[in-house]
């Protein structure tokens, strides 16, 4: 696969979905950002990876280094700075919680302690857990843990000899597992929100549409046409993101709305749309994307944890989050790649 700059672009709109949902700054669903993540995740890692199957150079070992090398230096590096930072500002009852959460980052487990420890993620004492955003870098965890396993079942059954087969048995996997999600959230929705059986179906669905785009080969719809079905990707995003809310029954039937989407908006690489998600200034934020995501919500909790909530301090906070991603990709995340390569 080409490198997508238009996906680094929809990168840029998931994350500040989330930011500007947090900071305060309406987007009342500006947590589907998350949903658009996990489609994101599962479509560029299925590319990755489907070729080096097929050329029997896939290696689970590599794939692991490989995910670790890419992830846990920002993150550790967060984790660290949140941690010293609350030591001078938390409760030692909420400063024992915050050294908890941060212990179950190690394992993969956030989202676990994020569901036992906060309960619903709406709830009011969440603005005292600077790592509670953490949850949805444990079930992509928790993904990838699966992910190898996963495509070498897939191999082993020859679905890959003709994709075709594996377009048809992930389709009906990814229905499976949208009947459970819904399920999970009538009947468990505190939990259900946090936890990988109720999100599995949307990180699948980016799989379902990487082996559905190699299968086709190349897109053939006329630009016109895959100009409508971005249009009508980003209205559905930007839809949940204005309507939905903390009263929106979630993930379940819901969540299709943004991973739908989304779906679309890959799916129309050529689009007059997606061109513009190809503007520098996108492309640059989306790549910045993920220390945009670690940092912001350890800074909206600490505004709140000192009652600097006014409109200025909001701006500020959004402000110090872009610098403090911008270095933290630069000098953390960039600077480690150079290195590898």
């Amino acid at each position: 696969m080409n490198y997508r700059f238009d996906i680094d672009g929809l990168r840029t709109i998931a994350v500040f979905l989330v930011l500007l949902h947090h900071f305060g700054f309406s987007f009342n669903g500006g947590y589907v950002g998350v949903d658009v993540f996990f489609v994101i995740s599962g479509f560029v890692i299925t590319h990755s990876y489907y070729n080096k199957l097929m050329n029997n150079s896939f290696s689970t070992k590599t794939f692991f280094k490989q995910r670790v090398y890419r992830l846990f230096p920002a993150l550790f590096f967060v984790l660290l700075m949140t941690n010293v930072i609350f030591c001078f500002v938390m409760t030692p009852p909420d400063l024992i919680n915050l050294f908890n959460h941060t212990i179950s980052n190690f394992f993969f487990m956030s989202n676990v302690y994020a569901f036992l420890e906060y309960g619903n993620y709406f709830s009011l004492n969440v603005k005292e857990a600077p790592l509670l955003h953490t949850w949805s870098l444990a079930v992509e965890w928790q993904f990838y843990i699966l992910f190898p396993f996963f495509l070498l079942f897939f191999n082993k059954l020859n679905l890959f000899e003709k994709i075709s087969r594996s377009v048809l048995v992930l389709f009906f996997m990814c229905v499976a597992l949208v009947l459970l999600s819904e399920y999970i959230s009538i009947y468990y929705q505190k939990s259900g929100y946090y936890l990988i059986v109720s999100r599995a179906y949307e990180l699948l669905a980016g799989c379902w549409l990487a082996l559905f785009c190699i299968w086709r080969k190349s897109n053939v719809l006329p630009v016109p046409i895959q100009s409508v079905l971005s249009l009508t990707g980003l209205v559905l995003i930007f839809y949940s993101a204005l309507y939905f809310g903390s009263y929106t029954r979630f993930p379940g039937f819901h969540s299709l709305v943004p991973v739908l989407g989304t779906m679309l908006i890959i799916f129309s690489e050529s689009s007059m749309f997606n061109q513009f998600l190809k503007n520098k200034l996108f492309v640059y934020l989306g790549k910045c994307s993920y220390s945009l995501y670690l940092w912001h919500w350890p800074i909206v909790v600490f505004l709140n944890y000192t009652e600097n909530t006014l409109l200025i301090h909001k701006v500020v906070g959004v402000l110090f989050t872009l610098i403090l991603s911008h270095f933290t990709y630069k000098y953390v995340e960039l600077s480690l790649m150079k290195r590898k390569s």
